[in-house]
């Protein structure tokens, strides 16, 4: 995370004439306070004050405040030590809750938790704006940016105390020579015209300057700490975040962010009545959204694995706050770089809410995250034994490759798969140490994220209008009967390297077995290869022209893949790393699987399961397509096709992305499609939509039940012919999403049913 400032000057340069403009967070301004509030602290007003004592007295609380003192007395020695800035700060915030909340000192000489927080703060090392060449003494905008915001607090917390007015001015001159260095710090001022840093430094180091201004409104620099704070701020979240609520560093930096941010948060709601949690809840949103069964966001972009600190952000969202709350309880509570030159424990004691009760959420297990994200995360359930795919395809906010310190890799399309507890495919994250990493140009390359590559390359994407995602298919509960068959989403990218585009379509079956479907379409021949990054051993079964399968095992946990496609295909097993923790590298087994013609189709499919995984043998057509038999004889097709083309397969033809057909001796007992307008079967059920559907549809007895999710946003109209467990001579009923159909909207002739001019997405049931 240390970059000389020499090479930032020049990598900014470098950024200033390629940096993009897209829709980011942007934060409502803020102003000084003409006052603070008697009785009150920078996080709470005098009320909230009050109530925190009383909660400081007894139960579980109490055992906290126990903690924090045997914390400052452990270290209090150790803290009145030269050179020992980081561990003054978290002694000094510890020691400013227990002077608030009045706990008598126990520590050597009577010396007052008051008089700690004056010692520590005093006594910390004098800092100077960094120049182009860093030098002894410059303030480290990472680092001291989390132990400037925890000295301002701890002195925030004694400032109506009765305070020796020498050591008081002391403590104030140190906070405003931090202050004023962070300021003047030409990575966050930049020079000769070139912007300082707008990312989680600008972040990090503006949040520090906003909580000394809050906490000295009346000092002279105030007002030009609190502007260019929020300068900093807004205009880094504005670029490297999107309204959607992914943020372009990954999840780790910016759970390195949220550790000034959350704070600061607090603190400007509290001292400048201004709300940005309103402003930042799309980052929350999307973080719960794609977060693992295991509580952890996988590190797409950069970093290591982490769980969001849900925790800290529950009590500022009064109706989503037990969600959080409920997300953070069922998680590793591995937050990495959140809590480090903080004490955290003392902010989550600070803001805590006892009455808040953790709650699952309600939402949709399966969720899309449109905008300029393009995530899919296709879920079984909210359990931590669920299976789930997610694949991001977010926009890039830069494009530069120039250091391989940058937090944004050309990674579009990129996929991870946890199930059974485990992540099993893995992406690679930045490496053990992040930046600092041995392997760093290994693990920040694209060939080492699950990222298709056209001849050995993939491009970052700059311009939104490049990604497109389409056939999202959500076949959720009805409030009749289960339905849970297929689900999916597909997303296209135009111009991708020597290709002119390159698709990936994704899809949930029975909420156990995964497809993806990677197409590349050139001009001429060129070279498509699929890492697949199993975090685990590998045992490849078969390796020939037109099927590839293989087995991983992670921690006893397995994981059957298998390929085909109707171009040559080629597989090569390679040793590859991955770094689950900090400072923790492991060898993993990598598979790549290869083809080259102007148009390639590759169809995989993957199960984790501890029972009897489906073994599949590949189907003749025009389009890439596998056959499994399960345990009660049904068989599963997986059909490829080409979106608008009509593909035969066999005594079948459709035109759409996705064809899922489950049979039995006596017929279809399930089918789903992802954008078909044409499904037919020469023996059996054809299909026939105005527009491209997606769609999945399951049978029992005499009912039928029909999830649909239309490409456009036009009326729909849908045949569908020869259906089996339809009855020709009884009559039928049909609602749509617990609406009753009129006779023009839904017909039924022999077993045949006619849906018309329908509008939009939702659940067809359909019973006698």
């Amino acid at each position: 995370m240390k970059t000389p400032s020499i090479l930032l000057f020049v990598t900014a340069i470098f950024f200033s004439m390629i940096q993009v403009s897209y829709a980011g967070i942007t934060l409502t301004e803020i102003k000084l306070p003409n006052s603070i509030e008697p009785g009150s602290t920078l996080y709470l007003g005098k009320d909230q004050v009050t109530k925190l004592r009383k909660r400081a007295g007894a139960g579980p609380e109490k055992k906290l405040i126990v903690g924090f003192k045997k914390f400052v007395k452990r270290q209090w020695a150790k803290a009145q030590k030269k050179g020992q800035d980081d561990l003054k700060s978290r002694v000094a915030k510890a020691a400013g809750l227990l002077a608030l909340i009045g706990e008598s000192s126990d520590l050597p000489n009577s010396t007052s938790y008051e008089e700690v927080v004056l010692n520590c703060l005093s006594n910390a090392d004098n800092r100077k704006p960094r120049a182009l060449m860093p030098s002894k003494g410059d303030i480290n905008v990472l680092q001291d940016s989390g132990r400037l915001q925890s000295f301002a607090e701890a002195y925030d917390m004694i400032r109506e105390k009765k305070l020796d007015p020498g050591a008081k001015k002391k403590a104030e001159d140190k906070l405003a020579n931090w202050a004023e260095s962070m300021r003047r710090d030409v990575n966050l001022v930049g020079a000769f015209g070139v912007p300082g840093h707008r990312d989680n430094w600008g972040i990090k180091g503006g949040c520090s300057l906003i909580t000394v201004a809050l906490t000295l409104p009346h000092h002279e620099k105030a007002g030009a700490w609190l502007k260019f704070g929020f300068t900093l701020v807004n205009d880094s979240l504005n670029r490297v975040s999107s309204e959607w609520g992914w943020y372009g560093e990954g999840p780790h930096y910016l759970n390195y962010s949220m550790n000034n941010l959350a704070p600061v948060a607090y603190q400007v709601r509290n001292r400048c009545k201004v709300n940005w949690f309103k402003d930042l809840k799309s980052l929350i949103t999307t973080s719960l959204a794609m977060r693992q069964p295991d509580g952890i966001s996988m590190p797409f972009e950069e970093g290591i694995p982490v769980a969001f600190p849900f925790d800290v952000l529950a009590p500022a969202y009064p109706k989503l706050g037990p969600v959080l709350l409920w997300a953070w309880e069922n998680s590793t509570k591995a937050t990495s770089n959140f809590e480090v030159q903080q004490y955290h424990g003392v902010t989550r004691f600070i803001i805590g809410d006892p009455g808040l009760k953790s709650r699952a959420p309600k939402a949709p297990y399966t969720r899309f995250i449109k905008g300029d994200v393009h995530a899919h995360v296709l879920r079984s359930s909210w359990q931590k034994d669920a299976q789930q795919l997610t694949m991001l395809t977010a926009r890039d906010f830069q494009s530069r490759t120039m250091t391989a310190s940058r937090h944004n890799h050309q990674n579009p399309l990129d996929l991870t798969l946890f199930a059974n507890g485990q992540p099993l495919l893995v992406t690679s994250g930045g490496g053990p140490l992040v930046t600092r990493s041995k392997r760093r140009s290994y693990y920040i390359r694209p060939a080492s994220k699950n990222v298709p590559l056209v001849n050995g390359q993939a491009p970052f994407i700059t311009d939104f209008s490049r990604i497109h995602s389409e056939y999202y298919l959500d076949s959720r509960d009805s409030n009749k009967r289960q339905h849970r068959f297929l689900d999916g989403a597909k997303t296209t990218v135009k111009n991708y390297g020597d290709a002119k585009e390159m698709s990936r379509s994704v899809a949930m079956i029975d909420d156990s077995i995964f497809v993806v479907i990677d197409r590349m379409r050139a001009n001429a021949p060129q070279e498509l290869t699929t890492p697949w990054r199993g975090n685990g051993s590998l045992e490849v079964k078969q390796n020939s022209e037109h099927f590839v399968s293989g087995k991983w095992s992670c921690n006893k946990v397995p994981l059957f893949a298998h390929w085909t496609s109707i171009q040559d295909l080629s597989a090569k097993k390679t040793p590859a790393f991955y770094a689950h923790r900090w400072n923790k590298e492991q060898t993993i087994d990598s598979l790549t699987i290869q083809s080259k013609a102007k148009s390639v189709n590759i169809l995989g499919v993957f199960q984790s399961t501890q029972q009897t995984a489906l073994e599949w043998k590949v189907l003749r057509g025009q389009g890439a397509a596998l056959e499994s038999v399960d345990s009660k004889r049904q068989a599963i097709e997986l059909l490829a096709g080409d979106s608008g083309q009509l593909l035969e397969f066999g005594k079948r033809q459709f035109n759409g992305e996705l064809a899922v057909l489950r049979r039995n001796k006596r017929g279809l007992i399930s089918f789903g499609f992802l954008g078909v307008t044409e499904y037919k079967d020469k023996s059996q059920m054809t299909l026939k939509a105005s527009q491209a559907l997606s769609l999945s549809v399951s049978f029992e007895k005499k009912w039928l039940v029909l999830t649909v999710s239309p490409s456009s946003d036009g009326p729909w109209s849908l045949e569908l012919k020869q259906l089996p467990k339809i009855s020709r001579s009884l009559r039928y009923k049909a609602s749509f999403n617990d609406k009753p159909l009129t006779g023009a909207q839904f017909k039924k002739k022999g077993n045949s049913l006619f849906l018309t001019k329908l509008q939009g997405k939702g659940v067809v049931y359909v019973s006698p």
